[in-house]
């Protein structure tokens, strides 16, 4: 059995580019096996995942073993419920709806050319795939959603405007910018961002800008709502501070916390030596 499997691994690699992707997909199927994965004990103690159910919140770590090396895979219920939870009586589309309309949206449930896929959002962040982990043949919702999913309500009725794009959204740089638009907290101002910054937005790509408003919202975290930015200005200009490149989350030290701190020290105009002098006795 061992060597079948390595058999067709190795005959998805060659044919994959030839037969074409079903045929990929298929023995990947046989070969379909859940990971291993990392869980944090801020998993725990996260206020809002602690408001849905308590099989939602094991099925959400549940989705993590399933999800590819870019934390998609395929949104089928039924077979998630046989890998997940095989001996709970629960309804798993209803679970993983509640992860998707939760407030920090934990999932995306999407659909691309007529297959349904879900997205664990911030997996990345979390997760660290062994190197050898088989790449995402998964597209990127991102990329190339063009209708969220969404469970039809009591009377078949079709889902909201707000959650089923216009034609003119189905541009990437659309798609890109409304995910984002739908993270920050304080929506406000969003006619003020050109088409030219969501493509901007769109080029430095998703998981960077989403990682600047994560840290943004972990910085604003307590403060009053007139002193957060409005989101037209943090993603026109305010999340370049928070980029990879220019963020430094800076902890004080354990002298910076225990000094206290004398107002209008730093304004006083004092030659070297005289400074250097009661820096000297200050610190004694």
């Amino acid at each position: 059995m061992k060597q079948c499997v390595v058999s067709l691994k190795k005959l998805s690699k060659l044919w994959a580019g030839i037969i074409g992707r079903q045929l990929y997909v298929m023995i990947c199927e046989v070969m379909r096996v859940a990971r291993s994965r990392n869980i944090k004990p801020g998993f725990f103690k996260n206020e809002h995942l602690a408001e849905l159910d308590p099989l939602a919140r094991i099925l959400f770590a549940g989705l993590w073993t399933l999800a590819d090396r870019e934390g998609r895979l395929e949104d089928r219920p039924k077979r998630i419920k046989a890998d997940v939870l095989p001996y709970d009586n629960c309804d798993i589309d209803t679970l993983l709806n509640s992860l998707a309309n939760n407030q920090e949206q934990f999932i995306i449930r999407y659909e691309v050319n007529g297959e349904r896929y879900i997205q664990i959002k911030n997996f990345l962040r979390h997760q660290h795939p062994h190197i050898k982990e088989q790449a995402s043949i998964i597209p990127a919702p991102d990329m190339h959603c063009i209708n969220t999913v969404q469970k039809q309500d009591e009377h078949g009725s079709c889902p909201s405007d707000s959650l089923n794009p216009h034609t003119d959204s189905l541009n990437p740089h659309m798609v890109t910018f409304e995910y984002l638009w739908s993270l920050y907290p304080k929506k406000k101002g969003k006619g003020k961002i050109s088409e030219a910054q969501k493509k901007k937005l769109h080029k430095i790509g998703v998981q960077k800008i989403e990682a600047c408003i994560e840290r943004y919202k972990k910085e604003t975290t307590g403060k009053e709502e007139q002193f957060i930015q409005h989101g037209s200005t943090f993603l026109n200009s305010g999340y370049v501070d928070y980029l990879d490149e220019n963020y430094t989350d800076k902890k004080p030290s354990k002298d910076e916390k225990e000094k206290p701190i004398i107002s209008g020290w730093e304004s006083v105009n004092m030659s070297p030596n005289v400074r250097a002098l009661m820096e000297e006795q200050y610190d004694a």
